[in-house]
């Protein structure tokens, strides 16, 4: 059934005859602009979804550089410590046996090693690491 309505004159005129060209055009112009709208944020959606992945990428690949690094540098330390602390101990069990042993004094004990410029109490602190270590 055409869609009709009354005019003023009271004369049955058809809808689409009217201005048949101009409601389609306005039709199909809001489909396209609804259409091309929604394309819009689906495309700037996955947009901002892409650059999303590759932050995070990024940030994972950094965060991986800067383990690995923090990872050397604590191993270094570690090392140091170590070695400082295997140092330490072969100097205290050397001043142990050079007053012990060799019967010299704390003081011709920090002579002999003069470019070390040991203090009394550093001497006593190196003889204490010694004896903590051949303790059982």
């Amino acid at each position: 059934m055409d869609r009709q309505r009354l005019s003023p004159d009271r004369h049955r005129i058809n809808v689409d005859q009217e201005k048949p060209s101009e409601v389609l055009r306005v039709s199909d112009r809001w489909k396209e602009s609804t259409v091309s709208k929604s394309q819009d944020r689906v495309e700037a959606r996955r947009a901002i979804q892409e650059r999303t992945i590759a932050r995070r990428r990024e940030r994972e690949q950094k965060d991986g550089r800067i383990g690995k690094l923090a990872l050397a540098v604590n191993v270094a330390l570690r090392t140091g410590r170590r070695a400082l602390e295997d140092a330490e101990l072969d100097a205290g069990l050397a001043l142990t046996q050079m007053i012990r042993t060799e019967g010299l004094t704390v003081t011709e004990a920090m002579d002999w090693v003069g470019d070390a410029k040991l203090s009394a109490r550093e001497v006593a602190r190196l003889r204490g690491l010694s004896r903590d270590s051949s303790e059982p």
